[in-house]
């Protein structure tokens, strides 16, 4: 496979966070767009766009030192498009770490209840949506 174009990438990110937002309480390895679904796309790495955007190369597939989450072009989602100067991103994973990222929101507080079944899943599953159509959107306008 060759290296996706950032249009390409952005495209397909948004294609996957849609079908989530869809689809609340499901997760990315379900997307049925995946070759191993069905689908056309390969698998990449994190099954996320943006993650596989930042490789020097394509086909890193277990090789996470080598995301570069400084060229993440969903870097001003995670926050709130203030990204802080003193940010060691080698020990920093802004997707999973910033304190109002969607996708840390999404999968902490959306997918993980939905999962287990609690008592609010409906309240989850609406999370899920919420937090998933945040991604794509973004994905589709900047």
């Amino acid at each position: 496979m060759k290296k996706l174009s950032l249009k390409e990438c952005k495209k397909r990110c948004a294609e996957l966070w849609d079908w989530l937002a869809d689809n609340p309480g499901n997760t990315k390895n379900k997307w049925p767009e995946w070759e191993y679904n069905g689908g056309k796309y390969s698998m990449v790495i994190n099954r996320c766009f943006a993650c596989e955007y930042t490789l020097p190369k394509p086909k890193y597939i277990d090789d996470f030192d080598k995301i570069n989450c400084k060229k993440c072009f969903l870097l001003g989602l995670w926050f709130n498009d203030k990204i802080p100067k003193n940010i060691d991103f080698d020990n920093y994973t802004p997707c999973e770490e910033a304190r109002n990222s969607p996708y840390k929101l999404y999968k902490n507080f959306g997918v993980q209840n939905v999962m287990m079944n609690l008592e609010n899943t409906k309240n989850a599953e609406k999370e899920c949506s919420f937090y998933a159509r945040k991604i794509a959107d973004y994905c589709k306008k900047h």
